[in-house]
């Protein structure tokens, strides 16, 4: 194989020619570089690109208006599907070819060829790569560097003539060539900010939080300002919250300035500022918002004094020559860890953090330091539209955040964008509106969810900024709740679970590995002699545990009776073990607990409650009852896991509202003993017991009202 410098054919990565596939060859689709499969066997790199570049084929016929048997249109291509042919057609087959030395470039040169020909339909440039022929390579090389994409380095193998002629025909204009195209497909495919915590926005997203984050800025602007506004992006991407501010003061500036479309977006880019990290990001963005506004003869390059390669959170140079402070902060910090991020930086990164911003506090998100910094950077009376893992609003790491945001911005605006699985990640997002202005109790909040098919986010209500004041361990959550007026009268008068007894967590994950050789299945007819049951979060139900009566999971390994030794335990979970206790299911859709008279070592992810103040059955019936699993999701459904399923950890269980009763209150003594009757009941006269205990609860809080119906 040829690879010798300048040996490139820019387009699809192809090893070598290979004989037609046969019928029954298949691509199988996956998040990653694409399988493809040929009777069941994986292919080599040669052959697995050469299928998908038949399969694509079809593709492109369909998206150039015909059938795969040349018939038949014209077919209308959106801009998200022209994205999945361009990523999953397209870009993955090229780039599970590539050594992964060679993948950031080669998706570097690929995004070059769509930029270039975005730029020719839209007149940026003359027209080099479409015509009959695919170009010869010295021009297509010619044409990426003329828009900043330079040659690819040594060492790439040598592209295919025929890949280049189907990449280069791909009807990017029929989707209307949005800008967003090629910051769309990095964000897809670029694994590396993945792990970073980066990921695609949504355009409806990005321009939601735009509008409602400079439209009330733009009311007072200066129209024949050069920059009515100075707005940053520290975390860009690709551009898209740049593109969506720029869309916003482009319109302000046609309605209220008399400006064409095309002079207003061109007078909207000197108000544009960003930074990235990531050098590719920077470029891309650059060449996205030339697209979004350019005229020919305007330089790619023209933008590359306010758009920046650096780290916004420890680099104060990037941001020499740009604005003291900036009229708007926007965009989508990184959702990631900082130990995650850690492992791929420079040593003392996440310490440099902790010195520098006063909220960073544990095992805290990179969101954390961001919302800081960007609120440092934005002018007094200025606002932030930040996108934000929705764990913020509860996450004990964040709490530190949330008491520094409560003396520094006005929380306009929380938009719930946790369930409409807003990004390609396994994050819950929402949106927070900050103006920054020394906040009253009184000033206005407002939450908005999205609903359904509802185009934009639905109002939820209209509160106050004391709505997220004085919550059990200063929690935002609360207000995100559908029945949160109601729910927040029932904390009047309560006191933290956590004042009135003990709570500990089960074993760690090294204890139940420690454990594991020790434990046994127990005979049917009764446990064995200094032992105790190991009871799972999974036995565990309302007021009773299923120990012995169904298959429990244990690292891995399947038991009925599962037991360990008490000679097994250390002398503090044995002394546990053997004491009356509450043992709480870890995760769950609603809480679930049980009263243990000794018998049970709680394992992982569970939470004992020993020595209470109310009798013991009591705080389980509580616990079990529907007012208390309403009250939790309120409080900590940030938290929860996909499909609903809320964590119940001995920190949220302590900051749970318990009624401030007396110790002799004789409802409590009621609650006891309907919590043993209801252990042994069954049918209706378990739904009896059930529904005395739900009014006795609800009457414990004694709010103004009954409980609204609903799900826990």
């Amino acid at each position: 194989m040829d690879r010798r410098p300048g040996c490139f054919t820019i387009g699809l990565l192809l090893l070598a020619w290979q004989p037609a596939p046969r019928r029954d060859t298949f691509v199988k689709r996956r998040r990653g570089p694409a399988m493809v499969r040929e009777s069941g066997k994986v292919l080599p790199g040669e052959q697995r690109l050469y299928l998908s570049l038949d399969e694509m084929g079809a593709t492109v016929n369909v998206a150039e208006g015909t059938d795969k048997a040349g018939k038949g249109g014209p077919f209308p291509v959106s801009a998200a599907s022209l994205r999945r042919t361009l990523q999953e057609g397209v870009f993955l087959p090229i780039l599970s070819t590539v050594q992964p030395a060679r993948r950031q470039q080669a998706l570097r040169l690929l995004l070059g060829i769509v930029v270039r020909l975005m730029a020719e339909e839209r007149g940026l440039v003359p027209s080099v790569l479409r015509g009959d022929a695919p170009p010869a390579e010295n021009r297509i090389l010619a044409a990426l560097d003329e828009i900043g994409i330079g040659p690819p380095p040594e060492g790439l193998p040598r592209l295919a003539e025929r890949a280049a002629a189907l990449l280069i025909r791909l009807p990017v204009g029929q989707a209307e060539a949005d800008p967003r195209l090629p910051g769309d497909l990095y964000a897809a495919l670029a694994e590396e900010r993945h792990s970073r915590g980066s990921y695609y926005t949504p355009p409806d997203l990005a321009g939601e939080v735009a509008r409602r984050t400079l439209v009330p800025l733009l009311d007072g602007a200066n129209t024949a300002a050069p920059s009515p506004l100075y707005v940053l992006d520290p975390a860009m991407g690709g551009g898209h919250f740049l593109i969506a501010a720029g869309e916003v003061i482009a319109a302000w500036l046609c309605d209220h300035a008399g400006l064409t479309p095309s002079e207003a977006r061109r007078r909207a880019l000197g108000c544009l500022h960003g930074t990235d990290r990531d050098p590719l990001a920077v470029e891309l963005a650059a060449l996205s918002l030339w697209l979004w506004a350019g005229a020919p003869g305007m330089r790619s390059d023209a933008l590359s004094a306010r758009l920046r390669c650096g780290d916004a959170l420890l680099d104060d140079a990037l941001f020499e020559g740009l604005p003291d402070r900036f009229d708007a902060v926007i965009g989508n910090p990184p959702f990631a860890s900082v130990f995650t991020r850690a492992r791929g930086e420079r040593d003392g990164y996440r310490a440099a953090l902790k010195a520098r911003y006063r909220t960073t506090r544990g095992s805290f998100d990179l969101a954390v330091p961001f919302v800081e910094r960007a609120v440092g950077l934005c002018r007094s009376g200025g606002r932030c539209g930040l996108v934000l893992p929705n764990k913020l609003l509860a996450a004990d790491y964040a709490r530190t955040l949330r008491r520094w945001l409560g003396e520094r911005v006005i929380v306009e605006a929380i938009l719930d964008y946790s369930e409409q699985r807003a990004f390609e990640a396994d994050v819950y997002p929402v949106a927070c509106i900050f103006r920054k202005e020394r906040p009253e109790a009184d000033h206005p909040l407002s939450v908005y969810r999205m609903e359904g098919s509802i185009p934009g986010p639905v109002l939820l209500r209209r509160g106050r900024q004391a709505d997220l004041r004085d919550m059990p361990g200063e929690v935002w959550s609360g207000p995100l709740a559908p029945d949160w007026d109601m729910l927040r009268r029932y904390l009047e008068g309560t006191i933290p679970l956590g004042e009135t007894a003990t709570l500990s967590a089960g074993l760690t994950v090294a204890e139940a590995y420690a454990l594991r050789p020790a434990v046994a299945d127990a005979p049917p007819d009764g446990l064995p002699p200094r032992t105790f049951r190991l009871v799972t979060t999974g036995l565990i139900r309302r007021h009773r545990t299923r120990w012995g009566e169904v298959p429990a999971r244990y690292l891995g390994r399947t038991y009925l009776r599962p037991v360990v030794p008490a000679d097994a335990l250390s002398p503090r979970r044995r002394e546990q073990a053997a004491s009356r206790k509450i043992i709480i299911a870890g995760l769950g859709k609603r809480l679930r607990a049980f009263v243990d008279e000794g018998e049970a070592q709680a394992s992982v992810a569970t939470t004992i409650i020993t020595a209470p103040v109310w009798p013991a059955g009591a705080l389980c019936a509580l616990l079990n009852s529907r007012l208390a699993s309403r009250l939790y999701r309120a409080l900590f459904g940030g938290l929860a896991l996909s499909g609903g399923y809320l964590r119940s950890g001995r920190r949220e269980l302590s900051l749970f509202p318990l009624p401030d009763l007396p110790d002799d209150d004789p409802r409590l003594r009621r609650l006891d003993e309907l919590a043993g009757q209801v252990m042994a009941a069954t049918g209706a006269a378990e739904a009896e017991l059930e529904a005395e205990i739900e009014a006795l609860v609800e009457a414990l809080y004694a709010p103004a009202g009954p409980l609204p119906s609903g799900e826990a």
